[in-house]
């Protein structure tokens, strides 16, 4: 027995509700799909995924204020009636007509990371091509690779995990705005010592932010994450962290926030533009980063 778990905000899910219901109708498993709009501002988004209601297996609802992606997880896993969950992000495809198949076949274990991928050719706007380039360098990555890097590829947005292990991980408020909501819930996961399974069931990732967007994004959760560390809450098992702690233990993180600041300008234009870098993308992080935690 699963409970399907989908938040939503400002995105219609109706192909991705209408898949899951299908497949979930093809199995002898029992499931719920629960669904629960976070506040949306597009009242047409709403009243579209509203209709949704009217498909077998379908719970839908609507939250008048806006709680974020930590809290309505954590609505959705203790508003869900069964003891084993499928956290799926809204902006999701699913590309494999035994998508659901695979993850019964794990239901068993604690926590299940599927994967993520993209679709090819890249996009014809160069301004989302920032963060294609970066999904399927970075993100798009097979179950082997995953189980050699372990944490470093944990993500919620595809994701089998035991109601009772889920529900022990509370919301708190180191995270503010945008970015590494999933590096904090991997964080104590590991420090829990609960085993992290990876296996070949990746959904595609729709919702493309402009590079603009994806900078101010990732500013956002470079910035968190130099709270995190601040905090200690996390350390050299992030990569960004593990190069600035070997700079900063040789002396050298000060000398090279000095010497990148003068081209962040530059990077940025590239960053923006038609061949986007994917290794300027990664100094432009570490400059933000030592910036925001005093190099």
């Amino acid at each position: 027995m699963i409970s399907i778990l989908v938040p939503i905000y400002n995105v219609d899910i109706t192909e991705l509700v209408t898949e899951l219901s299908k497949q979930a109708k093809n199995l002898k498993e029992r499931f719920e799909i629960l669904c629960i709009d976070d506040c949306s501002t597009s009242t047409s988004i709403k009243a579209t995924n509203a209709l949704l209601s009217s498909l077998e297996l379908v719970n839908y609802s609507e939250l008048k204020k806006n709680v974020g992606r930590g809290n309505i997880r954590m609505l959705l896993a203790k508003k869900a009636k069964y003891e084993t969950l499928i956290f799926l992000d809204c902006d999701m495809k699913i590309v494999n007509p035994n998508y659901l198949e695979k993850f019964v076949q794990h239901k068993d274990k604690k926590v299940v990371i599927g994967g993520i991928t993209y679709s090819t050719p890249p996009p014809k706007n160069p301004n989302f091509l920032l963060r294609w380039k970066y999904g399927i360098l970075r993100e798009k990555k097979s179950a082997s690779e995953r189980n050699r890097m372990r944490f470093s590829h944990f993500v919620a947005s595809n994701l089998l995990i035991n109601k009772e292990v889920f529900l022990s991980l509370p919301v708190d408020n180191d995270i503010v705005g945008y970015g590494h909501e999933d590096t904090l819930l991997g964080l104590k996961l590991l420090k829990m010592g609960t085993p992290l399974s990876h296996i070949d069931n990746p959904l595609e990732h729709l919702g493309l932010d402009d590079a603009e967007t994806f900078l101010e994004k990732s500013k956002s959760g470079t910035s968190n994450l130099a709270t995190l560390f601040a905090k200690g809450i996390c350390g050299s098992e992030i990569r960004l962290i593990s190069v600035y702690k070997s700079m900063h233990a040789l002396g050298l993180s000060s000398l090279a926030f000095h010497i990148i600041k003068p081209f962040i300008s530059p990077i940025e234009k590239n960053l923006k533009g038609s061949n986007p870098n994917i290794r300027l993308f990664d100094i432009w992080k570490l400059f933000y980063f030592m910036k925001m935690y005093k190099y």
